[in-house]
C-alpha cells in the first residue's frame, strides 16, 4: 500500500520469506523499528512461521512450530521481548473442509484438552515455552507489555468457549 495515498501496489512474499498465509493482524514493536506477524500452514497438524519485518532491512523467518492437529489462530500477542501465541481447543476437519462444508464451520471445541500457550522470545526463538491452561478461546489482542519482574501482561477479548464467540457475533 502506498504511503502517499493509500492506493495498492501489489503482492509481494518478501524475497520469498513469507510461503504461507499472512495474518491480518502484525503487531508493531517501536523500540525495535520491527513489525512481526505469522503465517500458519493447516494440515494434519498446524505449522507456525513467525515473521520480523525490521524497518530498512529484508524480511525474515524469526521461528517455527507445530501445534497438533487442524487449529486455526487469528491474532497474537507481542510484547518487547515476546510473541505469545494463544490456540484454543478448536479442531477443524480438513477432510469435510475439502467437501465443500469450509474450514471453520467443521470446528469442533474439545475443552479437556486446554489452551495451548507458546511464548517465542523474539532474542532467542529458539527457546520455545509451552504449556497449556483451561480451555478459552482468544479472538483479538488489545495490548500486551511486561512487567517488571518479566511477567507478560495481556489484554484480550476472552471467550470461555467458541459458541460464545459465535453467540456473539451472530447476535
Amino acid at each position: 500500500i502506498s504511503t502517499e495515498d493509500l492506493s495498492t501496489i501489489g503482492e509481494s512474499s518478501f524475497d520469498g520469506v513469507i510461503t504461507r498465509a499472512f495474518s491480518a493482524h502484525p503487531h508493531r514493536v517501536a523500540s525495535r523499528s520491527t513489525t512481526f506477524n505469522f503465517g500458519l500452514g493447516i494440515g494434519k497438524n498446524t505449522d507456525v512461521a513467525c515473521y520480523a519485518l525490521k524497518d530498512g532491512e529484508k524480511a525474515r523467518r524469526l521461528a517455527t512450530f507445530s501445534i497438533p492437529g487442524a487449529r486455526m489462530n487469528h491474532d497474537v500477542a507481542v510484547t518487547n521481548r515476546h510473541l505469545v501465541f494463544f490456540f484454543s481447543p478448536m479442531f477443524m476437519s480438513i477432510w469435510n473442509a475439502l467437501l465443500k462444508k469450509g474450514l471453520v464451520s467443521t470446528a469442533k471445541w474439545r475443552a479437556e484438552q486446554g489452551t495451548e500457550i507458546v511464548i517465542v522470545p523474539i532474542d532467542q526463538p529458539d527457546r520455545l515455552i509451552r504449556f497449556t491452561a483451561p480451555a478459552f478461546h482468544l479472538e483479538h489482542v488489545v495490548n500486551a507489555f511486561e512487567l517488571p519482574g518479566g511477567a507478560i501482561a495481556i489484554d484480550y477479548i476472552h471467550y470461555d468457549q467458541l459458541s460464545d464467540l459465535e453467540d456473539f457475533v451472530g447476535g
